[in-house]
């Protein structure tokens, strides 16, 4: 990426009798038609990412069986001894 970045420098302004109004300035460019090229393969990059993702999430709801409301069944337990949990 320090390839794409230039340094430029801007002339100083000087009014109708010479005197210098504002100074030489150093500032920073880039090079857009070398950074497109790497925008588009991290675009690609990244959906490849979101695919394996919605793929897996895919598989992941056709294992976890959902209520017909379409949330996941939840049940609440109440413990009276805590120092041995068997869950089948």
């Amino acid at each position: 990426m320090p390839l794409l970045v230039t340094t430029n420098t801007a002339d100083p302004l000087f009014d109708s009798t010479g005197v210098e109004i504002s100074p030489s300035v150093d500032y920073k460019s880039i090079s857009y038609l070398e950074f497109i090229p790497l925008l588009v393969q991290a675009f690609n990059e990244q959906n490849e990412v979101i695919n394996t993702l919605v793929n897996q999430m895919q598989l992941f709801q056709e294992r976890v069986p959902l209520s017909p409301d379409n949330e996941i069944n939840r049940s609440s337990v109440n413990l009276s001894n805590a120092e041995i949990i068997i869950l089948n």
